[in-house]
């Protein structure tokens, strides 16, 4: 290969062997990695899935801001399943109606599938144009029947990780989001270890339903400033768990130190910046000292998605107050290095993760000082 040529990059093996192709080199300097290790998290979600009689049935979308897709391939562990051609979703047009191929990032999946050995407890969906991958969501796959009782519309849909979701889709949403905001603190401390967890913002006890997988010694308390919603996972819960009404501002009523790991999916972003610093301050009050907090950010994959004007906010000033397309109210939209810094008072970031939650949120892994 002639010096100057190209440099070296980060792709897996067929997509080594087409790039070589393509640019006419008998051999492209490459580290061969699995395809899923490199790509990263877009925007979009499964809205519908199932899979009966040996058929998998899926249906969302998925958005890369940059580049417009043209197909979305289907892969479980090392196994494809299928490949289909996007469709309109006029829908995501009108959310996005800055990115010009918006529209065009709807997918219907419906196919025979040989299912491993186990089941297939997810699913990865990688958005490809012209056959080379552009970003991936992941999705959890129901396994069994659905929860007896499920909350009313009205109150799911207030909630990012319920809304516009079939609600057959919810135990593999609530198992998902136990995975994504507790798997990764086991990196830096036993799971078996954390005794005392508060759920800031729990909602209807979603997260609850599956948190003692991970958790399993812990003791949960959940507590959220929408009544209606404790209302509902009050007669629901488990024996682990205690619900609670909150205030919107501090301070919770708990000692400090009492807690020794705090989860938030989605809780931050809905409060102004001098308001998260507030509250900051007392979740670090109640953690006892080396305790960890796990905390969804609408962080760098929510601003990747915003028009020109809030996203050169974020670029000059680290945050800025946006309301997206159908919703009530503004939310706070972060850069990574905003973020940090207004936890450093109190906390060390351990990890910072794009998409981790749910292919929606970023994840924030902190340990207090």
């Amino acid at each position: 290969m002639r010096a100057g040529r190209a440099t070296a990059v980060r792709v897996d093996g067929w997509h080594r062997f087409f790039a070589a192709k393509v640019f006419g080199y008998a051999e492209l300097p490459v580290e061969i990695v699995r395809e899923s290790t490199l790509l990263p998290t877009i925007r979009g979600r499964v809205e519908t899935a199932s899979i009966e009689d040996g058929r998998l049935r899926l249906s969302g979308w998925l958005l890369d801001p940059e580049e417009p897709a043209d197909a979305v391939e289907v892969w479980t562990a090392d196994r494809q399943l299928a490949v289909v051609a996007l469709e309109q979703r006029q829908d995501i047009a009108e959310a996005f109606p800055w990115i010009p191929h918006a529209g065009r990032t709807g997918f219907a999946v419906d196919t025979d599938v040989e299912l491993p050995e186990g089941g297939v407890p997810e699913v990865v969906m990688i958005a490809v144009r012209d056959w080379l991958p552009l970003g991936q969501i992941v999705a959890g796959i129901p396994q069994g029947e659905s929860w007896a009782e499920q909350p009313p519309e009205r109150v799911t849909e207030r909630y990012a990780a319920g809304a516009g979701r079939h609600a057959a889709l919810l135990p593999a949403v609530a198992a998902r989001l136990g995975r994504e905001t507790l798997r990764p603190i086991g990196r830096y401390r036993r799971l078996d270890s954390f005794h005392r967890v508060l759920d800031w913002g729990c909602g209807w006890g979603l997260l609850e339903m599956s948190v003692r997988e991970f958790l399993p010694h812990a003791h949960v308390l959940a507590v959220d400033a929408d009544p209606e919603a404790i209302e509902w996972a009050r007669p629901h819960q488990q024996t682990y768990v205690h619900y609670g009404v909150m205030a919107r501002m501090p301070p919770l009523r708990l000692d400090d130190g009492a807690i020794d790991l705090v989860v938030a999916v989605n809780t931050l972003s809905h409060y102004e910046p001098s308001e998260q610093d507030q509250w900051l301050a007392e979740l670090a009050r109640v953690l006892e000292p080396g305790g960890y907090a796990s905390l969804g950010i609408r962080g760098e994959l929510a601003a990747s998605l915003l028009p020109e004007r809030p996203r050169r906010a974020i670029g000059a000033d680290g945050v800025c107050r946006y309301q997206p397309t159908g919703a009530p109210t503004e939310v706070t939209i972060q850069g990574s290095g905003d973020i940090v810094e207004r936890c450093r008072p109190w906390f060390e970031v351990v990890s910072y993760a794009v998409g981790g939650i749910d292919s929606e949120f970023d994840l924030l892994v902190a340990r207090r000082r």
